[in-house]
């Protein structure tokens, strides 16, 4: 479908047509990927593919923690971006959504919502970042 992101793979328990990003493919390749379902705090949503995020290597049980461009005190800790987008709806309460989180592989970095400045680039080694 034009306009669409068939990227998003979670579903929340109602019906909605999104467009987000334009249709076009934010992954190039993946070749880490972190796929135990990291929880979201419901007040994040929705997620982007390609959004930032700090993630409890140790506890699959802690909710990743957002990072925006401009929160210049986390961009060191970023470890990870988020995989696929992550969208509730209108769903405010009861939400139980989570994310995968990618560690390694090649993204257009141009067409994340918010941006990947510098800072969080650089503390991803493993990541490519490609304009387009």
């Amino acid at each position: 479908m034009a306009g669409t992101n068939s990227n998003t793979q979670n579903v929340a328990g109602n019906s909605a047509k999104v467009t987000i990003g334009g249709g076009e493919p934010i992954w190039l390749e993946i070749d880490k990927l972190i796929e135990v379902g990291r929880p979201v705090n419901a007040a994040d949503l929705p997620l982007h593919a390609g959004q930032m995020v700090i993630y409890d290597k140790a506890n699959t049980a802690t909710p990743v923690k957002v990072v925006k461009a401009t929160d210049t005190e986390n961009l060191a800790k970023v470890n990870g971006l988020v995989f696929n987008d992550v969208f509730a709806g209108n769903l405010t309460e009861n939400v139980n959504a989570t994310c995968a989180v990618v560690t390694s592989g090649k993204i257009r970095y141009k067409l994340v919502e918010g941006g990947i400045p510098d800072a969080a680039q650089a503390v991803l080694p493993n990541i490519e970042f490609v304009p387009f």
